[in-house]
């Protein structure tokens, strides 16, 4: 609710424009200083960049491996389990990558003005303060205690507050929505999201079963 009455209020008080340029290389970090005019003037100017995109998607990659080995294990219980690329993997790159494909398909059927390629440059450059975040608190957890986690637990809702906000200050410039579309263009992508899992889930249950049903026939003929 607090992201969303930001918005609204920035809506209704338009940023005063002064001259400034900006590359395509610095828009990233322009954009994590100054959402509101960093994503406007991305738009306008075409200033999107996909090299940057697969440089902040790799950093969140490779900060997710870091954090999941490095931050203490009292904040990480699962700290001390066989590190699977893959899980992270998924849980990074495989996410944003459905996220932007289910929001591209969403926005399509309700008139975004975002390409794919503009929705996952948008989209990355929206997940630097989680990135960011993720970092302080692999810092963080290494010095905090148990009984200062509620310092650390603060710190944790901010950042995803304000990759909240961001994304949704990202997919309303991309789409050129108002506020009420962004929010319900981003509930359809979630719900997609949600039946591309139900999907997936089916087809592997199935595709399980037929082969643990084709390794028992098998083993059936060997013994005969």
């Amino acid at each position: 609710s607090l992201v969303v009455a930001y918005i609204v209020y920035c809506d209704r008080h338009p940023i005063n424009h002064y001259e400034i340029r900006i590359s395509r290389k610095q828009m990233p970090l322009w954009c994590l200083r100054h959402p509101f005019r960093g994503f406007q003037e991305m738009r306008q100017e075409n200033l999107h960049s996909l090299g940057a995109t697969g440089i902040i998607l790799a950093v969140w990659f490779l900060v997710s491996v870091m954090s999941s080995q490095l931050t203490a294990f009292h904040f990480n219980p699962a700290a001390d389990e066989d590190l699977n690329i893959f899980v992270v993997l998924a849980k990074t790159v495989g996410l944003y990558a459905l996220f932007v494909l289910c929001n591209w398909a969403v926005a399509t059927l309700a008139d975004g003005r975002g390409k794919l390629s503009e929705i996952a440059a948008y989209t990355a450059y929206a997940l630097l303060p989680y990135i960011v975040t993720q970092v302080v608190l692999m810092v963080l957890s290494n010095f905090f205690s148990l009984e200062e986690a509620a310092f650390y637990n603060v710190i944790q809702a901010v950042g995803l507050m304000c990759t909240a906000a961001y994304l949704l200050i990202a997919l309303r410039e991309v789409h050129d929505y108002s506020l009420k579309t962004t929010l319900l263009t981003v509930g359809g992508t979630f719900l997609g999201m949600y039946f591309v899992f139900l999907i997936i889930t089916i087809v592997y249950s199935m595709f399980a079963q037929l082969i643990g049903f084709l390794v028992m026939l098998y083993s059936e003929l060997r013994l005969r």
